[in-house]
């Protein structure tokens, strides 16, 4: 009985035994299954990593001769797992042409050196010809004998930021060649700027110590001469500054093109006779004579071109302007309203090497410099009829053979204006009214106060002078003015304040105030509407712009 109880009790052990090592075996299987659950969070944690970073990862075993990719590694490379396995070899299929040296070069750089990495940035050609660059970092696992044993590393599509670097790189050029071609411009302008002023000085010292009168008008002509060609460049530099900005209003109307052209010979003349040079103007029986268009704008471009041709011409040499209609079916011109009129001006001056005639529009650029040191100018005056063509709806462009001549050629559309009425009033009865006209000159400036008081007595106005807006108010409250031309900024109070007040009373309401002022910007012109002023005068003033303004108010 006592051994059949002892085998029980050996048997309870034993199964008791068995019962632990089942439970041990089965926590360790939980265990197990824990751990390979942990490793599988963990891998699709790293895929989703790689493919939100674009990341991929890859390894290559030397003593397998095997290289294993992850899945974004496969993504990028736009390959299947199923169908591509990757190597070596492979892979240096994929890498361009061009740059397949230097991943090798790297690749063994990066195995004799203990503390380089594997870094190289490589053009990838994928089967479906898609071009892409990758850059790939590595690090070589060794043995303890530190004989390399393989690479693991990371491979990422990098080509938005290498376009984008080249990008700046190329942007970073363009600023520097722009910052270049502005500093020589200014460089130049100060020269340009300098010329006629000293011409200016120079020749009032003159005039000064003058006994003789001979000379005088000679050298008053050389003063206004001088004053015209700063006039000029000063004008490039705020016609080129407001078309930049977007601000250049362009003013169409009526107007005869046969006036307009005979005008401009006529400023020609002195030069051409100088020179030499034969102008020949040609205007075909189908162009009208009014038409609607910037006549100023029209001119200037005219003026730019023909003073271009007279500059780089030679002794005895032609400038011919073509006036023709044109055909201009793409832009729906020469239907309806509109026609185009085209102007050509051909000379037979220096012309323009090959090279330079794409960059001769461009802001600041003339053929090269010795022609700037040669000839001179700002650079500025092409790329403002270009901008005036396109402004005014047309276009231009140029041809020329170096050393035989330049043709520039533009269109712009136009309306066909009517008849002009004819001003009735004759000479005599111009200066009548003058005379009668009285004129409330309000300016700080003693120069120009003396100035525009002698132009305006030179044209047989009665004057009043005033030199600030407040006395020019205490003046307009006991006399009567039919006219009060008024500067701008003043001392003690300006024109714009002196304007506002008189407007306040209801007996100057419409006393036509007229501004004088140097600043010829749009937001002047609006400040001085906004004020009240009726009309605006640009200092420098000149003989011809002061009659045709006052000759409206009186």
């Amino acid at each position: 009985m006592k051994d059949q109880n002892k085998t029980n009790n050996q048997l309870i052990a034993e199964l008791n035994e068995l019962r632990e090592r089942v439970s041990e075996m089965e926590q360790s299987e939980t265990e197990w299954l824990q751990v390979k659950n942990e490793l599988e969070d963990s891998k699709a944690q790293l895929a989703e990593s790689q493919l939100v970073a674009k990341l991929g990862s890859w390894n290559l075993n030397f003593a397998e001769q095997k290289l294993e990719w992850s899945d974004e590694t496969y993504r990028l490379f736009d390959k299947n797992r199923v169908e591509f396995t990757p190597s070596f070899e492979e892979f240096a299929r994929l890498v361009h042409a061009d740059d397949l040296e230097t991943m090798k070069t790297n690749f063994n750089k990066a195995l004799e050196s203990n503390d380089s990495p594997y870094h190289v940035v490589i053009r990838i050609v994928n089967d479906s010809r898609r071009e892409w660059v990758m850059e790939a970092f590595g690090v070589v696992k060794r043995d303890e004998e530190n004989k390399p044993l393989g690479i693991f590393g990371t491979a990422q599509d990098v080509t938005e930021r290498v376009l984008t670097h080249d990008r700046l790189i190329e942007a970073e050029k363009k600023a520097s060649a722009a910052s270049q071609a502005k500093s020589e411009f200014l460089a130049h302008m100060s020269h340009e700027i300098r010329t006629p002023l000293n011409g200016i000085i120079a020749t009032a010292d003159l005039l000064l110590e003058l006994e003789e009168e001979g000379d005088r008008n000679r050298y008053v002509q050389i003063i206004k001469q001088s004053g015209s060609v700063l006039m000029s460049i000063l004008s490039d530099v705020l016609d080129f500054s407001k078309i930049e900005a977007g601000k250049m209003l362009l003013d169409f109307h009526s107007f005869s093109l046969k006036d307009l052209l005979s005008d401009i010979s006529v400023a020609f003349e002195p030069e051409l006779n100088k020179q030499q040079i034969a102008l020949r103007c040609q205007v075909s029986t189908d162009v009208p004579d009014i038409i609607i268009s910037d006549p100023n704008r029209l001119r200037q471009i005219l003026f730019n071109l023909l003073g271009n041709s007279v500059k780089f011409n030679q002794k005895n040499g032609v400038i011919n302007l073509h006036v023709s209609t044109f055909d201009d079916k793409n832009n729906h011109v020469n239907s309806g309203e509109f026609i185009c009129i085209q102007f050509k001006v051909e000379d037979t001056g220096i012309g323009i090497p090959s090279e330079h005639k794409e960059r001769i529009f461009e802001s600041f650029t003339q053929a090269d410099r010795s022609v700037t040191r040669q000839f001179g100018g700002t650079g500025l005056g092409l790329r403002i009829c270009k901008q005036l063509c396109q402004l005014m709806g047309g276009d231009i462009h140029l041809e020329s053979a170096e050393g035989i001549g330049t043709s520039v050629m533009f269109r712009i559309p136009v309306k066909t204006g009517s008849a002009i009425k004819q001003s009735q009033i004759s000479l005599a009865q111009s200066t009548k009214m003058a005379q009668e006209t009285r004129i409330l000159l309000v300016e700080d400036n003693p120069i120009n106060r003396q100035v525009a008081c002698a132009l305006l007595k030179a044209l047989g106005y009665t004057i009043n002078i005033a030199e600030n807006g407040e006395n020019a108010i205490d003046s307009i409250l006991v006399n009567n003015y039919d006219i009060v031309l008024m500067d701008c900024q003043m001392p003690i109070m300006d024109g714009y304040e002196a304007t506002r007040r008189l407007r306040e009373e209801e007996k100057f309401k419409n006393l036509p105030i007229i501004a004088m002022t140097a600043s010829v910007t749009k937001e002047e012109r609006m400040r001085c509407k906004e004020v009240g002023m009726n009309d605006f005068i640009a200092k420098p003033i000149d003989m011809r712009s002061v009659k045709a303004t006052l000759s409206k108010w009186h």
